[in-house]
């Protein structure tokens, strides 16, 4: 359910207990006073359930504890045991003491709310152009730049990646129809979900002939449940049915039978990862990135005091820099 933060004052406020603990020029008087009062709580509401669940946390609160944590490169645990023990994190957010408390699933669950939402962008805005304003920042040169977002998974090989595509969609299988996966278990080259977690393979020959046994495997699978009315829409399946589609072909031999071919060059971009199946695989120079781009723009004028970001995205990783421009 969705509640406002309240605006009415506690005896147990820092400054009560604790007058001067900080210098008056300390940043978390400048946050509290001029960055607080610009995010308006109430262009949030529509992340909330309106009548039923337990109030939300402040979102002024989730808000900047979000900001602190890119600030000090901080783990979801982190910035929740910090919170309680940072003394500029309570002035700032305007935290009284014993109320310093915030579940990291809670401010996971509120980040995931943000995520493709245009109210987040909005604040960025917001908040942004506030700061230009105070500091006095020329926005008249800006230039953009880009950075590689590296996934949090290592890049799998082919070996790698039909053997994990298989193994997590017949986890899924298992789990939801154990009888179906107990009739195609036996016709598949192994059993996935009963081998160590190995996904290389160092003997190269062994390799090739697992790959091709794999990408059978991948076939049974797809042509099995394609037109199963539940299977066909597990995302894992759907995955699987990609990767396939996208590392193999398959060409019908002389005995009215077919076979599975591998491409000798995957389609462009590929799925790397059936964890992450949104991030896409480049190389450039030594580099080998499976992940996404950051596509940044700040102000560049030499005479500014302060230099801000004025503009931030995220593509996929082979998207050229030339394709992307400023917003601004």
């Amino acid at each position: 359910m969705f509640r406002t933060s309240s605006p009415q004052s506690s005896f147990f406020e820092v400054e009560n207990w604790c007058p001067d603990v900080l210098p008056q020029d300390d940043w978390c008087f400048t946050y509290r006073a001029r960055v607080l009062p610009l995010i308006d709580e109430e262009e949030f509401r529509h992340l909330y359930a309106q009548e039923r669940g337990r109030p939300n946390a402040s979102v002024k609160t989730m808000l900047s504890l979000l900001i602190f944590m890119g600030m000090e490169k901080l783990s979801w645990r982190g910035v929740a045991f910090q919170f309680s023990r940072r003394i500029d994190w309570m002035i700032a957010t305007n935290t009284p003491f014993g109320e310093a408390v915030i579940d990291h699933t809670t401010l996971f669950k509120f980040y995931q709310r943000l995520e493709g939402d245009p109210t987040a962008r909005a604040l960025f805005v917001t908040l942004t152009d506030a700061f230009i304003e105070a500091c006095g920042t020329s926005v008249k040169q800006q230039r953009t730049d880009s950075f590689y977002i590296h996934g949090w998974l290592r890049i799998l090989s082919r070996y790698g990646l039909f053997k994990e595509t298989i193994r997590k969609f017949l986890q899924i299988l298992r789990k939801q129809k154990p009888g179906l996966y107990e009739e195609i278990k036996g016709d598949l080259s192994r059993d996935y979900l009963e081998d160590a977690f190995d996904l290389t393979e160092k003997d190269r020959a062994l390799a090739q002939r697992q790959i091709a046994l794999m990408a059978q495997d991948l076939l049974r699978l797809k042509c099995a449940f394609e037109h199963h009315k539940q299977v066909q829409h597990y995302e894992t399946f759907r995955i699987l049915c990609q990767i396939f589609s996208q590392q193999c072909e398959v060409k019908e031999r002389a005995d009215a039978g077919v076979e599975v071919v591998l491409k000798e060059t995957p389609d462009p971009g590929s799925i790397c990862s059936p964890h992450n199946p949104e991030v896409r695989y480049v190389r450039k120079g030594k580099q080998r990135i499976t992940g996404d781009k950051g596509v940044v723009t700040e102000t560049c004028d030499p005479e500014n005091k302060t230099q801000f970001l004025t503009d931030a995205e995220v593509v996929d990783a082979p998207c050229p820099d030339s394709k992307e421009q400023s917003n601004i």
